[in-house]
């Protein structure tokens, strides 16, 4: 997956991610297979620095990519019952701002451009992308995630799409999801006023966007974590996608063991180009 290392130093040593994998599956490759430290990951460097060796690399990487996919349902997964009575208390902390069961942004990871439909991952930015949609609770865990989307989606659309939102019209979760002027305002997704009029209105937006910044702190931490989801994946939108759930799961499985990154917002400004020219 990109180009060749600059030395031998930075060759990569798949050995951890694959014992993680088979762990988390509970698949075993040997009689001796254990693994002690389950806060071990995957290299984020970006794609051009890292080694293809014989195509063996990116064959690795794709199991343990979809062995880590397979198990989003199991640490991706939005609170229910006693649980959201939790998130809400802890997101009412933040802020003040009541009711609050999670916070909804889109992020755009960088693709190279694709052979189909190329035209539909160009984004308003003017890079190849893919539009992914996440939420998150107060304490950073990713509740929520859609990597489906090609660039040019809207974020609108993506949230209407979804299943959360489907469940949220029909009250089957009790609750308010935070989101940017991006979203439609609904009984269940609070946005900010456009134009506030009043000092009310200015302190519902103030109390709001210090509530909502948490998912924008989740996709730094996720970022700085997962350098190629800063920097660019070199593969095919479906494929792409895999690495972004997989990322997803890995995030919430180190809080889980205490391999936690520091809070840091992310400006999708600061990403470097990656090179369009085909998918590798």
């Amino acid at each position: 997956m990109g180009g060749e290392c600059d030395s031998k130093e930075e060759m990569v040593d798949l050995t951890p991610t694959l014992e993680t994998a088979s762990a988390l599956s509970g698949e075993k490759q040997g009689s001796s297979m254990m693994v002690e430290k389950p806060g071990i990951w995957p290299d984020s460097r970006p794609c051009s620095r890292r080694s293809q060796g014989s195509g063996q690399t990116a064959i690795l990487v794709q199991e343990c990519t979809s062995v880590f996919a397979g198990l989003l349902n199991r640490y991706v997964k939005f609170p229910t019952g006693l649980e959201i009575e939790s998130v809400k208390r802890k997101f009412y902390s933040v802020a003040g701002f009541p009711n609050v069961v999670g916070a909804v942004d889109g992020t755009h990871v960088k693709i190279q451009a694709p052979p189909d439909n190329e035209a539909d991952y160009v984004n308003r930015k003017g890079y190849h992308s893919l539009n992914v949609q996440m939420v998150c609770d107060a304490n950073y865990r990713i509740t929520d995630v859609i990597a489906k989307w090609p660039g040019s989606v809207h974020d609108s659309r993506m949230f209407s799409e979804g299943i959360l939102c489907q469940k949220l019209e029909t009250g089957q979760i009790d609750g308010l999801l935070l989101g940017d002027s991006g979203y439609p305002c609904r009984k269940y997704l609070m946005t900010p006023y456009a134009n506030p009029r009043n000092l009310s209105e200015e302190r519902f937006n103030t109390t709001l966007c210090r509530t909502r910044v948490l998912i924008e702190q989740t996709f730094g931490m996720l970022k700085r974590r997962f350098a190629v989801l800063k920097y660019g994946i070199r593969t095919t939108p479906d494929r792409a996608a895999v690495y972004v759930a997989s990322c997803a799961m890995l995030h919430n499985f180190g809080f889980e063991h205490g391999d936690v990154y520091g809070r840091q917002t992310y400006e999708d400004d600061d990403m470097p180009q990656v090179d369009n020219q085909g998918v590798d």
